[in-house]
């Protein structure tokens, strides 16, 4: 029941109109934001904001409907598990907003400014396995090989798989707890989460998705015509440095 300029904010609000607002604490901001009835993009300064603003937001949504799209890089925390954990929760998020699974995603200025996939093909990239399913393993393999994974002895490290006979060990970066999925034949028997030091089971899962360790989501044919592209420009570089020392031994003489 706000009246005076709050109601003249939400009335332009809801015809839709194009507004500007200055003034308003989180809370406020939260509420006029909230009030929009579509998909909300709300952008702050960085990830300190981004807390308080998921806390002044989570008053006027329903659990889930928030989501955090962090940078990609933390110049402060910068190594190749967190890089890989940070990268796998953004595809999740971007996978949400193109599902419609999201109604509100928190953002900044520079994790707007970063890469990020087309939806249609970080929807293809994610490896979905249902107990059930008929599955064939080095199809499956490969997949996860061209989503980033490095293939081990032992799935002991994020972002590696292992491949034991008709059992296939994922540890996801973004997950604490590698998973065992055993096959039968073609079929998928079970998925089952599990303590990597005593190697007992955790949980069972009727069915998971698997997202990608990295958003360079390319085709076979897409990473060939890249690494071609890179090695030609790479081989006219070295000419143009063999010119440029000649030039400049030739002036020294």
């Amino acid at each position: 029941n706000l009246g005076g300029d709050f109601k003249k904010i939400y009335d332009d609000v809801k015809a839709k109109r194009d507004i500007l607002v200055f003034g308003l604490n989180t809370p406020q901001r939260a509420h006029v934001a909230s009030s929009l009835d579509r998909f909300l993009l709300y952008v702050v300064k960085d990830g300190t904001y981004a807390l308080k603003a998921e806390e002044a937001l989570a008053d006027f949504y329903e659990p889930g409907e928030i989501a955090y799209l962090p940078e990609k890089n933390d110049v402060l925390i910068y190594r190749k598990a967190f890089q890989h954990s940070r990268i796998t929760s953004r595809l999740r998020v971007l996978a949400a907003m193109a599902r419609g699974e999201v109604s509100c995603v928190i953002t900044t200025p520079q994790a707007l400014a970063e890469y990020y996939p087309a939806p249609d093909r970080l929807l293809e990239s994610i490896l979905r396995i249902k107990a059930g399913d008929e599955l064939d393993l080095m199809d499956v393999t490969d997949k996860l090989v061209s989503m980033g994974y490095a293939r081990e002895t032992r799935a002991d490290e994020k972002s590696s798989f292992a491949l034991a006979g008709d059992t296939l060990v994922v540890f996801p970066p973004d997950s604490d707890l590698p998973v065992r999925i055993s096959f039968w034949g073609d079929e998928v028997e079970s998925i089952k989460l599990y303590d990597p030091e005593s190697m007992i089971t955790v949980a069972e899962k009727n069915e998971m998705e698997i997202f990608p360790c990295n958003d360079l989501l390319l085709t076979e044919k897409e990473w060939t015509s890249a690494l071609d592209k890179a090695g030609k420009e790479s081989a006219k570089g070295k000419a143009k440095s063999g010119e440029r020392r000649g030039a400049i031994l030739a002036d020294l003489e």
